[in-house]
């Protein structure tokens, strides 16, 4: 009896002993769980608290591995964000396992805890890396944040039942205090990235503000900001200067009576005018106080209630323009008046001097014929001297006559077919088309508002150069060949006349246009050299331009426009 009293109490001795043991261990892993979690709370960027909270979790508890995996629920997988142990080196940066996979996968997928005291028995168990990792016992346990899985705390160990019940709960306490540490990181981290992203809005802010002032001063013209009241809340360097005061001598003035020196808005005020009509007025204004004629502009800034809240008020000194426009318009009446009177006197002088020169051509020709043969050779050929003057006379008259009369217009604009006008100059050249053997075409041509005689001489003038400027009868000379086409472009009619002559010279299609400028003898070919001046005129008079491309010995092509809406200059 006394030996099974001695054996009991030794017993009971033992159980105390393990019961005591077991408080200490307890005891001292709340130790460390109260160091471990005192030193990673007060760690707020990210990758440091989980760096830390591995490093001291495993030296804390001498376990051989410990791993901390965050959850990526995009793409389903958990993500070792830290490690420390001997295993450590054995997993590459941005190691992932998926949902599901090895004892982490599933604590991840199910968010339980999992103790696995033999691996070799736990089907859920993988290694990844078997010649490398020697574990046998693992445990992981889940990390939570407001009950919701955030990521898995994850122990390792080489020998069998390392880890036992107290092992289990203080690695969840451990899990729940590193839960609520990344959480205040996070929490951290976002308020930190609002700061910097609020920081960087009010630099940006902070920058256009300082653009918009350097732009608002460098304007070269006075430039105000005005409130709907015509009051100044700003004024740049040039509004300043013109006014002659200081910024705060402008800044809550009406604008009409620093510049105006007026009670009240002056007449057509564009800031008036923009307060009824909602958009951006201008208007020329005479004004006294800046000592010129400005071009105002008025521009209006809404809130987001759309009512009027500011207005920009930009002046622009016009005076010097508004000078030499009238200056222009001055000379440009001045000039009308002297081609007219030019024009008058060109008209009258030719019109007038026919009479007389008819009357000497008369008698010219009267002792032509009477004294021809009677008298000796000198006075023969002195006579056709004065057949020959009279007559190129009458012709260079009667070319001033008709350049004049292309300018004067008489006739009104109307519907004009441009087809029957050249049908019409064909028939009037027949003679020289039957004589020089010459093909002449056309394709489509259109209607157009247009003095149907002026433009009938234009085509009766080309279409005649073309045949007259062909190569000498005998040379290598081919049969002349002339087409008349054209086509509607960029609001005007484009007409062509193309043949298949002598060309020009580069240096000498300038001169053609000109009046009487002749680029070949009388011997060689005919004519005044007004023809071109003639048709010049009357397609300017018709709104339009004339010119010509042109090679030696290949041919010219003589262009000329009309508008389509029948446009003219007077």
């Amino acid at each position: 009896r006394q030996l099974y009293l001695f054996a009991n109490t030794m017993w009971e001795i033992l159980q105390r002993k393990r019961a005591e043991q077991a408080l200490e261990q307890r005891a001292a892993q709340l130790a460390l769980l109260n160091d471990v979690a005192s030193r990673i709370t007060g760690v707020l960027d990210l990758e440091n608290l989980l760096d830390e909270a591995a490093r001291l979790t495993q030296q804390s508890f001498n376990y051989h591995h410990v791993a901390i995996f965050t959850l990526d629920r995009a793409q389903s997988k958990l993500l070792m964000r830290s490690k420390a142990g001997d295993l450590a080196h054995l997993f590459p940066p941005g190691h992932r396992l998926e949902l599901g996979q090895g004892v982490v996968g599933w604590v991840g997928l199910h968010n339980e805890t999992l103790l696995a005291n033999d691996v070799d028995r736990e089907p859920k168990y993988v290694n990844l890396y078997p010649d490398a990792i020697p574990t046998c016992s693992e445990l992981s346990v889940p990390i939570r944040a407001g009950g919701e899985l955030i990521g898995v705390l994850d122990i390792q160990s080489p020998q069998r039942d390392a880890f036992d019940a107290n092992d289990v709960l203080a690695m969840e306490t451990l899990a729940g205090q590193i839960g609520v540490a990344i959480e205040n990181a996070r929490l951290y981290g976002d308020v930190q990235q609002e700061l910097a992203e609020r920081r960087w809005a009010e630099e940006q802010l902070e920058r256009a503000r300082q653009d918009w002032e350097n732009i608002f001063q460098a304007i070269g013209h006075p430039t105000l900001i005005l409130d709907s009241e015509h009051n100044i809340i700003a004024a740049n360097r040039a509004a300043v200067s013109a006014s002659a005061r200081t910024p705060e001598g402008l800044i809550g003035n009406k604008c009409y009576a620093i510049f105006h020196g007026t009670d009240s808005p002056p007449p057509a005020c564009p800031l008036a005018e923009l307060r009824h009509s909602g958009r951006q007025e201008t208007e020329e204004m005479d004004v006294e106080a800046l000592g010129g004629v400005f071009f105002v502009s008025c521009t209006p800034i809404f809130d987001a209630a759309g009512r009027l809240e500011k207005v920009i008020h930009i002046a622009t000194d016009i005076t010097e323009r508004k000078r030499a426009e009238e200056a222009l318009a001055r000379q440009t009446e001045e000039l009308a008046r002297s081609n007219a009177e030019l024009e008058q006197f060109a008209y009258v002088a030719s019109h007038d001097l026919q009479e007389p020169l008819r009357m000497v051509s008369s008698y010219v020709q009267l002792l032509a014929r009477r004294y021809e043969g009677r008298l000796d050779a000198d006075a023969d050929e002195f006579i056709g001297y004065a057949v020959d003057g009279v007559r190129r006379m009458q012709e260079l008259i009667r070319g001033l006559l008709d350049y004049s009369r292309a300018g004067r217009g008489e006739r009104q604009f109307a519907p004009t077919d441009c087809e029957a006008l050249v049908e019409r100059a064909l028939a009037d050249l027949r003679v020289a088309i039957a004589e020089s053997d010459a093909v002449v075409t056309h394709g489509p041509l259109p209607t157009v508002l247009a003095d149907g005689a002026q433009l009938a001489q234009v085509f009766q003038n080309l279409i005649a150069n073309a045949i007259k400027f062909q190569p000498p009868v005998g040379s290598d000379r081919q049969r002349p060949q002339v087409h008349i086409a054209a086509a509607r472009r960029n609001g005007e009619w484009l007409f062509s006349v193309r043949d298949n002559g002598i060309g020009i010279e580069a240096g000498q299609i300038q001169r053609i246009f000109q009046a009487f400028q002749r680029l070949h003898t009388r011997e060689e070919y005919g004519g005044t050299g007004i023809g071109l001046a003639i048709c010049k005129k009357i397609v300017e008079r018709h709104g339009g331009r004339i010119w010509v491309k042109a090679r030696p010995g290949q041919g010219a092509t003589f262009y000329f426009t009309i508008p389509t809406d029948g446009q003219r200059t007077v």
